[in-house]
């Protein structure tokens, strides 16, 4: 990702060197947004080793909503080890177990954020109320304390960073639209019933195009939105099964440490916005990014010069099993 080494340059150029609870310092600024468009390949660090695998099974532990680590060892995921008490195995009630288990101050039952989320998507997309918040003061950690020591009296081991999702649904232009994965069949069949009505010309390479082929989906796009805006046709949107409603995802984190997790949480979270679009039958179309504290501790420097001097590659694509139709059922 070109943006992560925009992110790294930023951070050294304009930080401000300040001390925190860790005892080492870092660069830090705050206040950033930063924008991942997920039609041009799905955002993770090509330039060191990201374990994709880790990275979605972190994500679908928080999923499952629980306190214990059990699927993290399972699934030899050792990132929480360091903060997890060893006697309860557990880092409190963080993250996942909030989504799925908010416990309601007002009549005592426990609000599962993510499945209510899902199913309001499906009922009204529009709603500007997809939210599912991980902050509890109520549960925050004692400072004066360790973290093995907080989760003992049941408060979370640390203050979760990411802390508030934000999902919205758009409309997007017909043109726009067409070029989406999810519209390439039917962008072929309207290119198909123009020429054989004699509605449009055929281009010389049409039937060499590729639809699997970004730029030649463009050019078939071109072809249509040329014709609709000559011949604007209302029948379209309904003579044709266009996909045109997009899921979007606004993530707002609290303290980001660039050097260490500065791939991984884009990536999670991408990952997330990829199932919730995928289980309510939606477009993945945006990840926003935003963050209080950015910051790279000094002793991460020396390995970021070192990365942000190479060249990102090329995006890869994320393909979902189409037979998985509910948030619970992906592995």
């Amino acid at each position: 990702m070109q943006i992560y080494k925009e992110i790294v340059k930023d951070i050294l150029d304009n930080g401000t060197l300040v001390g925190n609870r860790t005892g080492m310092r870092t660069f830090s600024s705050f206040g950033r947004q930063y924008r991942y468009n997920l039609r041009e390949g799905f955002p993770i660090l090509t330039t060191r080793e990201q374990p994709f695998k880790k990275i979605a099974g972190e994500l679908l532990w928080y999923i499952k909503g629980e306190k214990n680590c059990n699927y993290l060892d399972e699934h030899d995921i050792k990132i929480w080890k360091q903060w997890t008490n060893p006697k309860l195995n557990s880092i409190g009630p963080a993250y996942g177990y909030k989504w799925r288990h908010w416990q309601s101050s007002r009549n005592k039952e426990e609000i599962d954020q993510l499945k209510n989320v899902i199913d309001n998507i499906k009922k009204n997309p529009f709603s500007r109320r997809h939210i599912i918040t991980a902050w509890d003061p109520a549960y925050l950690p004692d400072e004066s304390i360790s973290p093995i020591d907080n989760v003992a009296i049941g408060n979370t081991a640390l203050a979760e960073c990411h802390i508030l999702l934000n999902f919205s649904v758009r409309k997007l232009p017909l043109t726009e639209s067409l070029l989406e994965d999810a519209n390439k069949e039917v962008l072929e069949e309207i290119c198909q019933d123009l020429i054989k009505e004699d509605k449009i010309e055929i281009p010389e390479c049409f039937f060499k195009i590729d639809l699997d082929d970004k730029c030649d989906r463009e050019i078939c796009a071109q072809v249509v939105r040329d014709y609709i805006r000559e011949h604007p046709d209302d029948d379209l949107y309904t003579k044709y099964a266009i996909k045109r409603n997009a899921l979007s995802l606004l993530l707002y984190q609290r303290s980001w440490d660039v050097g260490a997790a500065g791939g991984w949480n884009v990536s999670q979270y991408a990952l997330l916005l990829h199932l919730v679009a995928h289980v309510t039958g939606l477009i993945p179309y945006e990840f926003i990014h935003s963050v209080g504290d950015v910051h790279i501790y000094e002793d991460q420097i020396p390995q970021l010069a070192i990365q942000i001097q190479r060249d990102p590659l090329v995006l890869p694509k994320l393909i979902l099993n189409e037979n998985v139709k509910d948030i619970d059922d992906f592995t």
